[in-house]
């Protein structure tokens, strides 16, 4: 069984992005066929660090970019299952055709593998969200996301700090919900007036939404309209 696996950049059968990748300090996802998913720390000190599905250690090595293609170098005791062959040697690649099995660059180490020698989990060939992956290397992610997102509260008290927060406390207060729970009584009347001050084709939008409404019958949408001065 092998300890180690060397990834090709040099079988390009299919690609699952054509959009141009970041490179130094960097994590790459890629989707290679044959390889399946990998992801990729691309220093700026010209190192890399390979996680590849079914390794249990990451696999450290170099990078290089030259006359439009891109290299890469792993240690001889590394090998690639694709093209059978072992490491030691530079291999190089159009670096457009590299950045074509980008599915996803993310500045910075990602996944802290610059030194690290055991992979974070078992990285499937299955490709999968980063975020998903993100989520399984470290569960409290998802915990402190959420800490970060700010209560219905919050953002009803956070209205007059900008522009886009008045527009979200509106759209609250339309709604009747924050991040699809329940916030308080719908109140369309000051939806409206918090809107307006900020954005009169947005008012103007959600002003034909509560007629439309109304004329089905709505009573708190009659309401609001002859609170506004309609009739």
């Amino acid at each position: 069984m092998r300890q180690f696996a060397l990834a090709t950049i040099l079988y390009f059968a299919a690609v699952v992005s054509t959009s141009a990748a970041p490179l130094a300090d960097h994590t790459q996802q890629s989707f290679m066929p044959g390889h399946g998913q990998q992801i990729e720390y691309l220093a700026a000190d010209g190192t890399t660090w390979l996680w590849y599905p079914g390794n249990t250690k990451i696999v450290p090595g170099d990078w290089k970019v030259e006359q439009g293609d891109i290299c890469f170098r792993y240690g001889r005791n590394t090998y690639n299952p694709v093209t059978r062959r072992r490491g030691g040697d530079w291999d190089c690649a159009p670096l457009k055709l590299y950045q074509q099995s980008i599915v996803k660059s993310v500045k910075g180490d990602l996944f802290g593998l610059m030194g690290r020698k055991k992979v974070p989990f078992d990285l499937p060939a299955k490709l999968l969200p980063l975020n998903q992956l993100q989520a399984i290397a470290d569960p409290t992610i998802v915990e402190r996301q959420q800490a970060k997102t700010p209560t219905c509260e919050q953002v009803l008290a956070n209205a007059n700090k900008s522009a886009d927060a008045k527009l979200t406390a509106a759209g609250v207060y339309f709604h009747g919900k924050w991040l699809g729970k329940s916030c308080g009584p719908l109140d369309y009347v000051r939806a409206v007036t918090m809107t307006r001050e900020v954005d009169e084709r947005e008012a103007a939008a959600m002003l034909k939404k509560i007629e439309i409404m109304a004329a089905d019958g709505n009573p708190r949408a009659i309401s609001a309209l002859k609170k506004l001065g309609y009739k």
